[in-house]
């Protein structure tokens, strides 16, 4: 019975890698291609009531996020050898933003080359940078430019992740279509690309999306949630590109670590150190499918397959 099992699971992912690479006439990584990223350790996360982790980074060597739902912090995730606690690292003085409507809904963070913490608003569509905890908006609504291209047809489905580089912001339009808007800090100017082409299967009934990026030891990656892959997304010939990519699949859909509601994936921010890779997932207040009575985040952590040199978070 396993083998016959194992036989159609087999003719199902070479059926499904055939079909995207027609439909995009782009070399297919099929399941059993993709190579897996190694555990370490899968971390219930304790936080504040309606807790829904998005964006993720590195800084001053702490591990930070955001929280979709709570406009008016920046936490730090403290681990342990059993939990990571969200605990509040900074207060935002979210009143000070002028031109501000409704809730910011944060979905990505990162730290410029001073050190300072920047945000992405997706209801915005705006960048903010955080000084003491006082908030300034760095660009006008990208909205239009992602619209001009195609982005941003989804409602909710708008930017999820970012990254700074050489004084540009590389912001993720998360999905049907996804795509990159590029916001350069000099010049003013933006550029938007529709990036729905992809390499990695995905299940039936699910899109490509980008749900967070990161940027490490000079290279851009991104976080495909419904495929369960970490990938480099490189810049050539005119045009973003998936490169190598690992996959989380067996992680994130093991029946100790699952979702009761597995229809999508739940992964929303990805961060990097020399050693390993932390993947948070946003499970929107859903039930663990091995208990009905967790209801918490995860945050998976792995080895960095993408890195040679080693570093520790404090």
């Amino acid at each position: 019975m396993r083998a016959h099992l194992s036989e159609g699971i087999n003719r199902t992912s070479l059926s499904l890698c055939f079909v995207l690479s027609v439909s995009w006439a782009l070399p297919c990584i099929c399941p059993a291609d993709l190579p897996e990223l190694e555990l370490i350790s899968v971390l219930p996360i304790i936080g504040p009531m309606n807790n829904q982790p998005s964006g993720l980074t590195i800084h001053d060597g702490r591990l930070v996020t955001v929280s979709d739902k709570h406009d008016s912090h920046i936490y730090e995730l403290k681990m342990s050898e059993t939990v990571a606690e969200q605990i509040p690292l900074m207060e935002l003085a979210v009143d000070s933003l002028p031109d501000r409507h409704g809730i910011l809904d944060l979905e990505g963070i990162t730290v410029d080359s001073s050190g300072s913490l920047l945000l992405v608003s997706e209801s915005h569509f705006r960048v903010i940078q955080v000084s003491d905890k006082h908030l300034t908006w760095l660009t006008p609504s990208l909205q239009e430019a992602g619209m001009n291209v195609g982005l941003f047809k989804t409602r909710g489905a708008f930017f999820e992740g970012i990254v700074f580089i050489d004084n540009k912001f590389f912001l993720s339009g998360e999905r049907q279509p996804r795509g990159i808007v590029e916001y350069d800090l000099e010049t003013k100017r933006s550029v938007a690309h529709v990036v729905n082409e992809t390499r990695f299967p995905l299940r039936i009934g699910r899109s490509p999306d980008f749900a967070g990026m990161y940027y490490f030891q000079d290279r851009m990656f991104v976080l495909h949630r419904n495929a369960h892959v970490i990938s480099e997304l490189v810049f050539e010939g005119g045009e973003w590109k998936e490169n190598e990519g690992y996959s989380f699949d067996r992680t994130e859909n093991d029946e100790r670590y699952a979702y009761s509601i597995m229809i999508y994936g739940r992964a929303e921010g990805l961060a990097m150190d020399e050693d390993r890779v932390y993947v948070v997932l946003d499970n929107n207040n859903n039930q663990r499918s091995n208990d009905v009575t967790d209801v918490r985040p995860l945050l998976l952590i792995f080895k960095n397959p993408f890195s040679h040199t080693s570093a520790k978070l404090k």
